[in-house]
């Protein structure tokens, strides 16, 4: 047998020019992105409705013509007909609130205590659906006893966590059937929004990607039957705003966000709020067991059985003005929660600051 020292081999991936190995990589890959896209563009055709459009309309008529809505679902917070987007710093409160929005839902009354809510109307199905991916079932159903709702029958709760990827809603086919299994209800909450990202291989980053998802779910709420929805989410950057992509801010009728200041049991709890509202600013919550209240913003009950009244009872026992630090060791707390404090008290009016002699009470001062 004769062996051929240089025999001609096949040409392989392996003796390619790496210049040439490297173009064709990038030509497959140009191929598997336009194959997606037109997939996209067709899926997308084949679920037009465009048939549901609605008409043309006339101005005029249309501000002639008698209101039958009301203009608020939650005064001054939740226009009706719109979606919230509520955002939760760790521990701040996101579940709390979403039971007492849900209270105020089905049962009406003060929001808050202080702002009035419409009781959404009776209709086919629930009142409120809430599509829950975070809560075990035993969870869920302490925080809502706790809450307090009157009108529970009203309420449909369906239990998701770790099912995400078959809640698949901006998918046509299993929208539909999905529809089928939910519609009726006047107002869906999404609770948390996170979860079903991560499900659908969705980056909660990308702006394109969240965009996507939320007005998806616009869609799909409309398809459901729904008039109004809320899509609550986590926190990131310091806590006062959505984690991950900006596109969690808008397309909405108002954001609402929950803050904590400190981490030690106790720590006081903010709620602000913005978008195609009046807004409010950084304002102090009580909470009373599961109902969330009001306090105020920058006036003294917004301080009462609290560090900054702590402070007011420091000082009047020192008699004596006093700094930053020496106050913080008396009546301890962490830094934020005191500066916090602090400000609040200079703002009302109740605490004198002066950048030399530090921190006193008003009557100490000449």
């Amino acid at each position: 047998m004769t062996v051929e020292l240089f025999a001609d081999f096949p040409a392989s991936a392996e003796f390619e020019n790496p210049d040439a190995t490297y173009e064709r990589m990038v030509v497959n890959e140009m191929e598997r992105m336009q194959i997606r896209e037109e997939a996209r563009r067709r899926i997308a055709a084949e679920s037009s409705t465009v048939s549901e459009l609605p008409a043309l309309s006339n101005l005029a008529d249309r501000l002639a013509a008698p209101r039958t809505r009301p203009r608020w679902r939650i005064q001054d917070m939740w226009p009706a007909g719109g979606r919230i987007n509520l955002v939760g710093a760790p521990k701040a409160g996101k579940t709390t609130m979403t039971t007492n929005v849900v209270r105020g839902l089905v049962d009406g009354g003060q929001f808050l205590g202080k702002y009035t809510t419409e009781a959404v109307p009776d209709c086919e199905g629930p009142a409120v659906v809430v599509f829950d991916f975070e809560m075990t079932e035993d969870m869920l159903l302490d925080w809502y006893e706790d809450a307090g709702i009157a009108n529970t029958y009203k309420v449909e709760t369906v239990l998701l966590n770790g099912l995400g990827s078959g809640f698949d809603f901006t998918n046509p086919a299993v929208r539909a059937e999905l529809v089928k299994r939910y519609g009726g209800a006047h107002t869906y909450i999404l609770d948390p929004v996170g979860p079903l990202l991560a499900s659908l291989g969705l980056d909660e980053n990308s702006n394109s990607d969240v965009q996507r998802l939320l007005t998806a779910w616009d869609e799909f709420v409309r398809e459901l039957g729904g008039q109004e929805s809320m899509v609550t989410m986590h926190a990131g950057h310091n806590g006062e705003r959505a984690r991950g992509a900006s596109a969690f801010l808008g397309s909405c009728s108002a954001v609402w966000t929950l803050m904590r200041e400190g981490e030690e049991p106790g720590a006081p709890r903010f709620l602000k709020t913005m978008g195609r509202i009046e807004g409010m600013p950084k304002t102090r919550l009580a909470a009373q067991g599961r109902t969330l209240t009001i306090l105020g913003h920058l006036t003294p009950e917004s301080i009462a059985d609290d560090k900054g009244q702590q402070i007011l009872d420091h000082l009047s026992a020192v008699g004596t003005w006093q700094g930053r630090g020496p106050i913080r060791n008396a009546v301890g707390g962490s830094q934020v929660t005191v500066t916090q404090a602090l400000r609040e008290l200079v703002d009302s009016g109740q605490v004198l600051h002066d950048s030399k002699k530090g921190y006193g009470l008003p009557h100490w001062s000449p």
